[in-house]
């Protein structure tokens, strides 16, 4: 979750919505957490991805590098729900083509990469 801009963001605007971040490196994880901690729909885990279940995850997002992504893609095929998504900004994973492809009006020109898992019809987008 990095220095927790994303969640901070999400959080106060979505306050009956519940955000986890998930940092692995030391520093970062406790300057998210501290940034967070006046969200009570929030909360900040320093600890390696690969060791987090994401079998009650609805939306997973991922801003990583190239390098992971297809054992990522896999971690989140193996544990996530139907009708759970998977969003990667940036980065695709290889052999996957998204579902969606959300292009951010900012000065990167981001793309947010969306996979739906198993049995969530095209048509039925959440909000």
């Amino acid at each position: 979750c990095g220095l927790g801009g994303l969640l901070s963001h999400l959080a106060a605007r979505r306050p009956h919505d519940r955000f986890v971040g998930v940092e692995l490196a030391p520093l970062p994880a406790l300057i998210s957490a501290s940034r967070l901690a006046r969200y009570p729909n929030c909360s900040v885990h320093w600890r390696s991805l690969w060791k987090v279940d994401l079998s009650e995850t609805d939306v997973a997002f991922a801003f990583l590098s190239p390098v992971p992504m297809s054992e990522l893609w896999q971690k989140a095929v193996a544990e996530m729900h139907e009708g759970a998504l998977f969003i990667s900004s940036s980065f695709g994973v290889p052999g996957q083509t998204p579902d969606r492809v959300v292009k951010v009006a900012d000065s990167r020109q981001t793309q947010l990469l969306v996979w739906k898992m198993a049995g969530l019809s095209a048509n039925t987008w959440p909000s």
